[in-house]
């Protein structure tokens, strides 16, 4: 089966991120600026002082980080039925119904009275009820 995420779809990916970057990034200086209370005035500052390098190492690193998510999404949706398989096989004892005799433990382990058998109890020493000190 051939990967969804073609060379098309990768390219566009790509771009679309280097755009995004590359208006997010002044936006965000700018607002940093603001909440400072320096605001920025200028374009080049809002890039680190040049426009042509800020501009550059943000498309680069946009760029980058775009293609290792396209790569990373290519190598899931390649994998994606061994993947749906381990997870179903995770969770199967987590989907199982809930048997009685489970009920059954969890019931007789929140009762209040003891379960002691007969003689423990002719042997036990009778004190002040543990309602008492509570």
């Amino acid at each position: 089966m051939r990967p969804v995420l073609r060379l098309r779809e990768t390219v566009g990916t790509i771009a679309a991120a280097m755009l995004t970057s590359s208006a997010i990034v002044p936006a965000m200086e700018f607002f940093d600026g603001r909440l400072d209370g320096e605001p920025v005035r200028r374009l080049g500052d809002a890039f680190g002082g040049s426009i042509v390098l800020g501009l550059a190492i943000t498309l680069i690193c946009a760029a980058l980080v775009a293609l290792a998510v396209c790569v990373v999404a290519r190598w899931l949706i390649s994998y994606r039925d061994s993947i749906v398989t381990i997870v179903e096989t995770l969770l199967r004892p987590l989907r199982s119904a809930v048997c009685a005799s489970r009920y059954h433990d969890l019931r007789q382990t929140f009762t209040l009275r003891s379960r002691c058998t007969p003689n423990a109890l002719r042997l036990a020493k009778r004190g002040p009820p543990v309602y008492s000190f509570g």
